[in-house]
């Protein structure tokens, strides 16, 4: 679950706030609040998991997802987030929901 102290910044995903400004003081699977940097690593862990589950690189997942491979590029190497949209349909073509992208998994 993610938690954030302006919730509307992540239902708004038509708006032009972005997924980042809400990492900056949200809460991953109830744990403690964490950085924009933490919550960055976190969906960049989980994408690159996910993509590496479905065999899919750079490119394929920014085909799929109707996006830029420059985008998925900078998610999974820990640059950015994309915006609210991107990452919903990056999250769809995983096979997962977006919130599930933000809690860490155990290992």
């Amino acid at each position: 679950m993610v938690a954030c102290c302006d919730t509307r910044k992540l239902t708004a995903v038509g708006s032009a706030v972005t997924l980042a400004d809400c990492a900056q003081s949200c809460t991953l699977g109830g744990m403690s609040t964490v950085t924009r940097d933490e919550a960055i690593e976190v969906i960049a862990d989980n994408v690159q998991r996910l993509m590496l589950h479905h065999n899919y690189g750079v490119r394929e997942l920014a085909r799929l997802s109707d996006s830029q491979p420059t985008q998925v590029s900078r998610l999974v190497n820990k640059a950015s987030l994309p915006s609210p949209e991107v990452l919903y349909r990056m999250a769809k073509c995983l096979g997962v929901t977006v919130d599930s992208l933000f809690r860490r998994k155990s290992t």
